[in-house]
């Protein structure tokens, strides 16, 4: 049986209050222990996992029921041990209310942590487009200025095969004026009675000329 005693001298049976109390105070100070441990496995970051996060406030609920429970038998006990366990549950409540503080700046770390994360990546996100935008921006730029070349080029040797043209149809027109011109040099010449060596050196000399033209 479990005794309480007093100055008096005398001892007296524990009372079922009393029982059921320290019953219910070993069991949050178990629990009080386990949050501890876990609280302390998220903020040194040995174990960030959901699973541990999830027990972890499962755990500081059912310590927070407890301490309700028990400050509600606080009036339950003897006079003698009344203060005591007040004093007691007090250090528990305000232990446990600690914990939950600490669990809420980390989770609000967290927060803050994942928040960053993701506007970071979509900042890179953003610059990345942007980037591969501009990029394209210059592949199309390239593009056009290439075409553009490309048709000024077309352009220009339509004019110099034009050109050509022109002056090979001029080249030809001269050279049958001079072929006319010739003919009629040679006839000139014939009634004149100028010999045959200087007549072959003035056709060798329209073949020539020929040839420079074409």
């Amino acid at each position: 049986n479990i005794f309480l005693w007093f100055n008096f001298g005398y001892s007296f049976p524990a009372s079922s209050a009393s029982i059921a109390m320290d019953e219910k105070y070993r069991q949050a100070t178990k629990l009080l222990l386990e949050v501890r441990d876990q609280l302390e496995k998220l903020e040194s970051e040995k174990d960030t996992s959901v699973f541990l996060q999830g027990r972890l406030s499962t755990n500081l609920n059912s310590l927070s029921r407890l301490c309700d429970l028990l400050e509600g038998m606080v009036p339950q006990q003897s006079p003698a041990n009344r203060a005591l366990w007040q004093i007691r549950v007090k250090q528990l409540a305000d232990e446990c209310k600690s914990l939950r503080n600490s669990m809420g700046t980390y989770l609000d770390e967290i927060n803050k942590k994942n928040k960053y994360e993701e506007e970071r990546a979509q900042l890179l996100e953003r610059r990345t487009a942007r980037a591969h935008q501009h990029a394209d921006d210059e592949r199309a730029g390239l593009l056009v200025e290439e075409g553009a070349g490309i048709l000024r080029a077309t352009q220009q040797a339509r004019f110099l095969e034009d050109t050509g043209r022109a002056i090979a149809n001029a080249l030809g027109v001269q050279n049958e004026q001079l072929e006319g011109l010739s003919r009629k040099f040679v006839d000139l010449a014939s009634s004149l009675g100028v010999s045959r060596s200087v007549m072959r050196v003035i056709e060798r000399r329209q073949f020539q000329e020929r040839l420079i033209v074409y």
